[in-house]
């Protein structure tokens, strides 16, 4: 095998089903790789920025991470905007992008795309940003990128892999897909008593659940308690739209918010309670006591104060 193969072995481990990207003349070798192995459909976009934005979508809608697939240079420049969305909203996008080969790197001499800077510029729009240097390091290298931006709070990240490393005879690694996420700690007894002590809950659910593939886990919850379950604009499809206790997106109408006001306890599951149009995310106080449950510790009482909390995945 070679290195593109060894970019197709590290997406199968990861769960790709689809990558979103251009062929372009440093990314051929990755193309051909996915058509000859023929497991991954290819989602030819119009434009780079277009592909991470699509790459941003798919993880989203599936809780997978999302491969966007650039060249270097202009190609690159261009997925900085998806990256920069991506990584704001906690969605794990990986971009993999070719680079001059490894005898021009750095050297300034004209070499055809030559991206000197390409590296500093991904690492500010994304979690972690890698530069291969040696063809046998490319699949462990995609593999640990993709380990780190979907562990903990999801984010974006990238690798880049010079042209002539993708033609270099590799062998297959042994490295894994297996992301990290911390044991739930936190006040557990607090978080029950507050449960089993109220009248009328409601939950919100962010893109926590969505991406930590808790949308059964919260959908048994929802009907155990018979809690009302109030969507931010990324947990859309928490839980299923047509279920009798969807309300619909927290911020859209007055109505809603008159609705959940008697309640004496929020659950809020994956959310920063993000400030929408207006202020809207902060200006809405959840009614009652509120459980917060976050992935990230940060973000528990940043813009509401809770009365206890549980820090770990939504699942």
């Amino acid at each position: 095998m070679i290195g593109a193969d060894a970019v197709v072995s590290a997406l199968k481990k990861i769960g790709a089903t689809h990558v979103f990207g251009i062929v372009s003349i440093h990314n051929m070798p990755i193309f051909d790789a996915i058509t000859r192995d023929g497991t991954i459909q290819i989602i030819d976009c119009r434009h780079e920025m277009g592909a991470t934005h699509a790459a941003d979508g798919y993880a989203r809608a599936t809780g997978k991470t999302g491969i966007a697939i650039a060249s270097t240079g202009p190609g690159t420049t261009n997925t900085v905007t998806g990256l920069y969305e991506a990584q704001y909203a906690s969605s794990p996008v990986l971009l993999i992008t070719g680079q001059a080969e490894t005898g021009f790197y750095g050297k300034a001499q004209g070499y055809v795309h030559e991206a000197e800077e390409q590296l500093p510029m991904l690492r500010t729009v994304t979690r972690r940003a890698e530069s291969v240097r040696i063809a046998s390091r490319i699949e462990d290298t995609i593999l640990e990128v993709a380990n780190d931006i979907s562990s903990g709070r999801p984010s974006s990240g990238a690798v880049e892999i010079p042209i002539d490393l993708q033609y270099a005879a590799v062998s297959e690694s042994g490295q894994g897909f297996n992301p990290v996420n911390p044991e739930m700690t936190g006040d557990l007894e607090r978080a029950v008593a507050l449960i089993t002590g109220s009248r009328k809950r409601i939950i919100i659910a962010g893109g926590g659940v969505t991406y930590g593939g808790a949308s059964d886990a919260l959908t048994r919850l929802a009907e155990k308690l018979q809690a009302p379950v109030f969507m931010t604009p990324n947990g859309r499809g928490a839980i299923t739209e047509d279920h009798p206790l969807a309300i619909g997106n927290l911020y859209q109408s007055r109505k809603l918010h008159a609705d959940m006001l008697d309640a004496d306890l929020t659950i809020a599951i994956g959310t920063r309670f993000q400030v929408g149009v207006g202020g809207s995310g902060a200006a809405l106080k959840p009614p009652g006591k509120l459980l917060h449950i976050d992935i990230d510790a940060s973000i528990v009482d940043r813009v509401h104060k809770s009365d206890a909390s549980l820090i770990g995945a939504a699942a």
